[in-house]
């Protein structure tokens, strides 16, 4: 069986939906280019993405012994989870969250204005719906699934098994920016050290 890629998933998008909607009228490998910037510009700001009825991108701080380092991370949502009988990886089990980045809600117009050419709100909420409930199909379906982002790459087995993968270009860019040191506005669950008062 062949990989299933992005150019695959938007073709059987734009074929099953085409007594809906023309691929003049929904773009989708625009829709699809549209959500990878959109994902990418959040991760390099150092905040994460909730895309919805999907997943959440972003950052995370993995707990040491003596200090703490950060790395990326993404994790479907339950409700996709529920509806196509995704299994999760071991190596990529939900982190907890005060642990995690501060999350971006989904906003269709900003992805819209800031991260198409053509696109309007209308074409990336129809369009992000479409891509969605293809992925989820071809991983019920059990197809061997290879997904590029520019972050990284969802991939999942026969057995419906999925973890993302994530790009050296994107451990590059943590290593190269100082703000990725830590994630903004991941709370410290150590309780603060008692203050002596001087007599």
């Amino acid at each position: 069986m062949s990989i299933y890629n992005v150019d695959k998933l938007v073709e059987d998008a734009r074929r099953k939906f085409a007594r809906c909607v023309s691929a003049e009228e929904l773009p989708l490998r625009e829709v699809w280019d549209t959500l990878d910037r959109y994902i990418f510009s959040c991760m390099e700001q150092n905040h994460g993405l909730v895309v919805p009825n999907f997943g959440r991108f972003g950052w995370q701080v993995a707990r040491r012994f003596r200090n703490n380092c950060v790395g990326p991370y993404f994790n479907f949502l339950d409700s996709f989870c529920r509806r196509y009988h995704v299994s999760i990886s071991r190596r990529q089990a939900p982190a907890l969250e005060v642990d995690l980045c501060r999350w971006e809600d989904f906003n269709f117009s900003k992805a819209a204005l800031c991260f198409s050419r053509k696109l309007t709100k209308d074409h990336v909420s129809v369009g992000l719906g479409v891509l969605v409930y293809q992925i989820g199909q071809a991983i019920t379906q059990g197809r061997p699934l290879s997904l590029d982002f520019r972050v990284g790459k969802l991939v999942s087995s026969e057995r419906n098994v999925c973890r993302f993968l994530f790009s050296s270009e994107l451990m590059q860019m943590m290593e190269a920016s100082p703000r990725m040191t830590r994630p903004s506005k991941v709370v410290d669950p150590s309780p603060p050290r008692p203050v002596r008062k001087g007599t």
